[in-house]
C-alpha cells in the first residue's frame, strides 16, 4: 500500500518573478525554503451546474469555472525569511548599512560624536572633532537627511582632515556633502598592501593571505567599476574561503579583482513603505510532497500578497498569517530548483522574534498598558481579472486602495487613549522586536480610533477595547505603515 503524503515533509520554496506570471529561468532563479506553520494555498475550480434542457429532468454534464488560486500561508516572523514577505506584502525596501560593533568595541573607531564635510570635489573631508584612531584603508560610514553614504580614508593629513574616496584604490573622490553625520569609521582588516581576489563557485581565493581571515567577514571587492559585497562563510585556508552574496547564494565568478575592504559584517536595515504608485512585486510558490514515492510539486505563479496579518500579545507563538491570490498552477514531477542550472534552495531560517521581544509605543510614546495589539494590511487585490482565451487564469491581479485597520486592548488605567477616540483626535501605533542585533519596528504613523467605551464585564480589571483605521496625510513617513528590519540578510 502507498505511503500517505505528511505535512511534515512538506516544503515551500518561493522566489521573486521575472515578471509578473514568468518565472526566473536557469541561474537566475534564488529559491529560498520557506518555514511555515501551514499553508492552505491551492487552486481550485468549481464546476457549474448547466441549465441546458434535454426532454429528460436528469442533468447534463457541468461546465468548469474559473481557476482560483489562493489561499494562507502562515509562517513565524523570522528576521531573515519575514523580509521577502514584507517585499511582497508592503513594497521593495529601501536599504541601509547599520555597523555593528565588535563585544569589545575594536571594530569600530569614531572615538566622539561627529560630523564630516566634504568639499572641493576632491573628496577632501573635515572632522568635526579629532578622529586620532582612524588611518588609512578605514571605512567611514555616514548619513545626511536619512540616506547613508560610504568612503574610504585614501588620504590621512591629519586626526581630522584627509581624502575620502568610493574605493580604497583608484575609486572617484565621494561627492560633496556638509555636516553629514558619522555613523562609524570601521576598521579594514584586508592587509595594507592591494590584496586581489577571484571568486569561482562561491570560493574565494586571494593572491596574498589577508592577516585577519575569518567567518562573518564583509569581503568588499570592486568589478566592473562597482563595489560587489560578498560575506565569509568559512575559512578554507589562510587564503581560501567560501563565501556567499548579498542574497544568500554563490557570488557571480570573477577573476583578480580589487580587495577594498575586509572586516566586521554590518547589518541591513531595510524600510518598507507604500509605494503610490509601482505594483506589489509577485512570486512563484511552489509547494512539495517530498515523501511520495515519486515526488510531487505543485507550482503557483503570478502570486501576490493581499493581505498581512500580524497579533501581537500573550504568550503564543509569534506567527504572521499571509493572505496570498495567485494567476494559475502547473503540476510538476521536478522541483523548481532543480531545474538545469538553478541553484539549490537555500536555508534563511533564523531564531524568530517572540512575543517578549516586544515594546509598545502609542502616539510616539513607549507605553504598558497594552495587552493586545493586531493589525492588518489589505491592499484590496482585484481577483476578478479573467480574459477570453486565458484558459480560467487569470490575466492581472491589480492592488487597489491599501487598507490598515486593527484593534488595540488596553488596561483602562487612565482615559487618554479613550479621549482620543471620543474627539476623533490623530495618533499613532508602534510595535518593535528586539533579539540581539535583529529588531523588526511596525509602525502606524497616523490612525485613528473608533469610538467605544470600556464595558465593565466582572469584578477583574476593566479593559479599553478599540478598533483603528491607518491612513496617509501630513506624516514625514508618507506611508500609511512603515516596517522597518534590521537583519543580517543584505538583500530581499
Amino acid at each position: 500500500m502507498a505511503e500517505q503524503a505528511k505535512g511534515s515533509a512538506g516544503r515551500i520554496i518561493i522566489d521573486t518573478e521575472a515578471s509578473c506570471k514568468t518565472p526566473k529561468t536557469g541561474a537566475a532563479r534564488t529559491p529560498i525554503n520557506v518555514a511555515f506553520n501551514s499553508c492552505d494555498v491551492r487552486l481550485t475550480r468549481p464546476l457549474n451546474q448547466a441549465e441546458t434542457l434535454h426532454g429528460d429532468r436528469n442533468p447534463t454534464d457541468p461546465n468548469q469555472g474559473n481557476k482560483n488560486v489562493g489561499g494562507n500561508l502562515v509562517i513565524p516572523v523570522d528576521p531573515n525569511i519575514l523580509g521577502y514577505f514584507l517585499k511582497f506584502a508592503i513594497g521593495v525596501p529601501t536599504v541601509a548599512e547599520v555597523p555593528i560593533a565588535a563585544p569589545d568595541g575594536s571594530d569600530i573607531k569614531t572615538q566622539t560624536a561627529s560630523t564630516i564635510t566634504i568639499a572641493g570635489g576632491t573628496g577632501g573631508y573635515t572632522f568635526s572633532t579629532s578622529q586620532t584612531a582612524a588611518v588609512v584603508g578605514d571605512r567611514v560610514i555616514y548619513e545626511k537627511l536619512g540616506i547613508r553614504y560610504a568612503g574610504y580614508i585614501t588620504t590621512k593629513t591629519s586626526d581630522t582632515v584627509g581624502v575620502l574616496q568610493t574605493q580604497k584604490s583608484g575609486g572617484a573622490a565621494c561627492a560633496d556633502l556638509s555636516e553629514a553625520t558619522v555613523i562609524a569609521i570601521m576598521q579594514n582588516k584586508a592587509d595594507a598592501a592591494e590584496c586581489n581576489v577571484t571568486i569561482v563557485s562561491g570560493v574565494a581565493t586571494f593572491d596574498q593571505a589577508p592577516a585577519n581571515l575569518a567567518s562573518g567577514q564583509m569581503l568588499i571587492y570592486v568589478d566592473t567599476g562597482a563595489e560587489k559585497y560578498a560575506w565569509v562563510k568559512s575559512v578554507t585556508s589562510g587564503a581560501t574561503a567560501t563565501v556567499v552574496a548579498a542574497n544568500g547564494f554563490a557570488p557571480a565568478d570573477c577573476a583578480t579583482k580589487l580587495v577594498t575592504w575586509l572586516g566586521k559584517a554590518s547589518k541591513w536595515k531595510h524600510t518598507y513603505k507604500i509605494d503610490p504608485k509601482a505594483s506589489l512585486s509577485s512570486f512563484i510558490l511552489e509547494r512539495g510532497f517530498l515523501d511520495l514515492a515519486a515526488p510531487k510539486y505543485q507550482q503557483y505563479i503570478g502570486c501576490k500578497v493581499n493581505t498581512f496579518e500580524i497579533s501581537v500579545g500573550g504568550d503564543g507563538e509569534l506567527v504572521a498569517t499571509l493572505g496570498i491570490l495567485g494567476a494559475d498552477r502547473s503540476n510538476e514531477s521536478t522541483a523548481y530548483d532543480a531545474a538545469v542550472d538553478a541553484p539549490a534552495a537555500i536555508d534563511l531560517y533564523n531564531e524568530r522574534f517572540q512575543m517578549f521581544d516586544a515594546s509598545a509605543t502609542e502616539g510616539g510614546t513607549e507605553v504598558e498598558v497594552l495587552q493586545d495589539f493586531k493589525l492588518k494590511l489589505d491592499n484590496k487585490i482585484d481577483s476578478n481579472k479573467y480574459r477570453i482565451g486565458g484558459q480560467g487564469a487569470r490575466a492581472f491581479l491589480p492592488e487597489g486602495i491599501a487598507e490598515v485597520s486593527g484593534s488595540i486592548s488596553a488596561f483602562f488605567t487612565d482615559d487618554t487613549i479613550l479621549t482620543k477616540a471620543q474627539n476623533n483626535t490623530k495618533s499613532s501605533l508602534g510595535v518593535t522586536f528586539t533579539s540581539g542585533d535583529d529588531c523588526l519596528a511596525i509602525t502606524i504613523p497616523e490612525l485613528k480610533y473608533s469610538e467605544k467605551d470600556p464595558a465593565i464585564t466582572g469584578p477583574a480589571g476593566v479593559m479599553l477595547d478599540l478598533d483603528f483605521e491607518g491612513f496617509k496625510a501630513t506624516s514625514s513617513e508618507a506611508s500609511a505603515i512603515v516596517a522597518e528590519l534590521t537583519t543580517s540578510h543584505a538583500a530581499f
